[in-house]
């Protein structure tokens, strides 16, 4: 799941937390990318982050994404014109955040993996200590 606040609704989304990004917003944020120049997929990507105040300084809009499956549990194969499992896309869509991210100095994404260890509940735990 990408955006912000904890799956499994043991944890609440406040005033201040950013809302889930949509599958639509990920696959509008693809088709700019693969079709628009890179400003535009950088304004895009700014439209879903939370207003802050004008003090602008390197690294303030901190967005973290946490990788769906893991390397031992994938999660579904998608067929053509994917040609991916959860996880592979997954890791893909979290590498290309990075990469449009570099375009803009005020935002830092950070990328988590789950480790394959006993439990979804273990592994979210995991990387939630990682934050």
């Amino acid at each position: 799941m990408l955006g912000a606040g904890r799956v499994g609704g043991s944890a609440k989304l406040n005033s201040t937390a950013m809302k889930p990004v949509s599958k639509s917003d990920v696959w509008k944020a693809i088709w700019l990318a693969e079709n628009k120049p890179m400003d535009k997929v950088v304004d895009f990507l700014r439209s879903l982050l939370p207003q802050y105040s004008p003090s602008s300084s390197k690294g303030r809009i901190k967005v973290a994404v946490v990788v769906g499956h893991n390397s031992k549990a994938t999660g579904a194969y998608a067929p053509h014109p994917v040609g991916k499992s959860e996880f592979e896309f997954n890791s893909l869509v979290a590498k290309e955040m990075v990469a449009l991210a570099s375009y803009d100095d005020e935002i830092q994404v950070k990328v988590f993996y789950r480790k394959p260890i006993s439990s979804y509940s273990l592994q979210i735990d995991e990387v939630y200590g990682q934050g």
